[in-house]
Parts: C-alpha cells; structure tokens; sequence
C-alpha cells in the first residue's frame, strides 16, 4: 500500500517501482513483480540486480505453470550465481539438467557454481584459522578462495578475499 501510494504521488520513482516488484514477488504474483521490474529497467538499464530479480520472477512465472520446465530451472540457476547462493545453483543446474536442458550450457555454469562454492568454502576455513589465532594457515585458504573467485569474475567474493589476506598480513606483521 504505501509503496503504492509513493507511486500515485510520483510515477516516477524508481526504487519504489523495484521493491513493489520484489514484494510481488514474495506472495507469488510473478507478473505484476515482472510489469514493475521492466519499469526500473526502462528507467535505468544498467540496474543487474533489478535484472537479476527480473530473470526470476521470469523464472518463477514460469515453474508457476509447470515444474518440469527445465527453462526456469536454468534461468533460476542464472540468478543463484549472479546473488552467489552457488548450492541452491547446483541444485537448479541439476534439475535443469535432468529435465533436458541444453547440457554443454549446464555444464559450463555447473563448473562456475562448483567453483564458487569451493571459494566459499576456502573463505569459511580462511575465517576458522584466523580466529583461532593462526593467521598463516587463514592467509592460506583466503589465497585460494581468492584464486577461485578469480576464475569465475566474482567481485564481491575478490574483494572479500583481499581484504582478508590483508589482515592476515598486518596480524602477522609482513
């Protein structure tokens, strides 16, 4: 309602436009959240994360007609690695890929799910050493959560890395 209200006194907002969409999301009314997605994306369509949540709801429209599309599972798969919830893609990326989704496309972003989840799983370890003191034995797994952020171009998770591997570095005085 009041996000509502926002948009009868000013059309043209646009982040109110991007939440009434993720709030049509979040009760299932995939095509009115996809309507105010396309309106952020008219107004700025550069906004990825609002592309991100459009491609969803897509997605979701889509299993909201039938579950055995392998389509949606794939696109689901897509936003999953865009937001780095990499297991809920690999779950997506098998159902996908068992429903006949192309398999080389499956397959290729499998490997970039696969190895972000490895780069988180470094990074935990990564935080398991450095709070227990041991800074070297940290230093090592946030250097190889960084080298498989690097190979999948996740930023987020590179920046993350560094910053940690630098405080790996001040904590042990190099």
């Amino acid at each position: 309602k009041l996000l509502g209200d926002a948009l009868a006194r000013d059309p043209g907002l646009r982040d109110a436009y991007k939440y009434l969409g993720y709030a049509y999301t979040k009760i299932k009314k995939s095509a009115a959240a996809i309507e105010a997605f396309k309106k952020v994306l008219n107004r700025d369509p550069t906004d990825g994360n609002t592309r991100n949540w459009l491609v969803w709801a897509e997605a979701k429209g889509r299993l909201e007609k039938s579950l055995s599309d392998p389509v949606a599972y794939y696109r689901l798969a897509e936003t999953n690695v865009y937001d780095a919830e990499f297991k809920d893609a690999i779950v997506n990326l098998r159902q996908a890929r068992e429903l006949g989704y192309d398999t080389l496309a499956v397959k290729k972003m499998l490997a970039v799910a696969e190895q972000g989840l490895k780069g988180k799983s470094d990074y935990a370890n990564g935080d398991l050493w450095y709070n227990r003191g041991d800074y070297r034995q940290g230093l090592g797994y946030y250097e190889r959560a960084l080298t498989a952020y690097q190979a999948i171009a996740y930023l987020d998770g590179e920046i993350t890395a560094r910053s940690s591997i630098a405080w790996c570095h001040l904590a042990l005085f190099e």
